[in-house]
């Protein structure tokens, strides 16, 4: 008899992956029989430094396989698969939930599953020869993981997915070209471009035909204050002809009361 052992859950939740001594991998369908060997109802015995039930759900649901947590830890595989097939079941139904969503982009809105298909078609690559999984993290989201193989080689994809929004954003260029976007910007110019502008105020000179004075209305006497007094001219005597003062202008001079009683005097006189 073959020694087979575990590799994955497939994406589906409906297979368990395995492998045999030759490398080759079988799928078993994930019914309730298999579940009940899976877990049996007696746990094995823990060893020294082993994990807790608690500690191995915990540490699976992050993304740990069994085989690693196994050589991690000096938990034996048996023990940690006693605890890991229900997390693990629920890593595969995320991810199916997660390929199930929708996507908006200019062309239109499609499951991210669809997008996907048709961009590795032109490179030869099914969604047979995919491979997906996801790990919960700290905050409650989780990583989605898509890995593929290709000419060129393996590659590996990241989305990160919001279950109760059922959202899904790429996390790394592969992810982003996937969804036939363009890679992610780098930080620094994501910061200057949603970085506020500030308004210029430019100042206005308008010339000063423009200005109208503003009448004052006077609420009462102004006393006026002046910095000199003038000189009173003086009165011209009777019969006296007056000169037309600096400042008049070429003004006629005021005749004199003389003048007017007995009219001015000639050049003549």
């Amino acid at each position: 008899m073959a020694n087979l052992e575990y590799v994955r859950i497939s994406a589906d939740g409906t297979q368990i992956v395995v492998r045999d001594e030759n490398g080759r991998e079988f799928a078993l369908s994930m019914d309730d029989r298999l579940a009940a060997a899976l877990i049996p109802r007696t746990s094995p015995l823990a060893g020294p430094g082993a994990l807790t039930p608690r500690e191995i759900q915990a540490r699976i649901r992050a993304g740990a396989d069994v085989a690693g947590l196994a050589e991690q830890t000096g938990t034996s595989q048996e023990r940690i698969m006693a605890f890991a097939v229900p997390i693990l079941q629920e890593r595969a139904h995320i991810a199916v939930r997660a390929r199930a969503t929708l996507v908006r982009r200019a062309s239109g809105v499609g499951t991210l599953d669809d997008i996907i298909v048709g961009r590795l078609q032109p490179l030869g690559v099914t969604l047979v020869e995919t491979h997906w999984d996801a790990r919960r993290l700290d905050d409650g989201r989780w990583e989605i993981r898509l890995s593929y193989d290709t000419k060129e080689g393996g590659r590996v994809a990241t989305w990160l997915f919001d279950a109760k929004a059922a959202v899904v954003s790429p996390l790394d260029d592969e992810a982003h070209w996937l969804m036939g976007e363009p890679p992610a910007a780098p930080v620094r110019v994501r910061e200057a471009a949603t970085r506020p502008t500030l308004p210029v105020f430019h100042k206005i000179e308008e010339p000063v035909d423009n200005v109208v004075p503003m009448k004052r209305r006077d609420t009462g006497p102004v006393e006026q204050v002046f910095d000199h007094e003038e000189e009173p001219p003086e009165t011209p005597a009777p019969g006296q002809a007056t000169e037309p003062t600096k400042g008049s202008k070429g003004r006629r001079p005021i005749p004199s009361w003389d003048e007017i009683l007995f009219g001015a005097p000639t050049d003549e006189d």
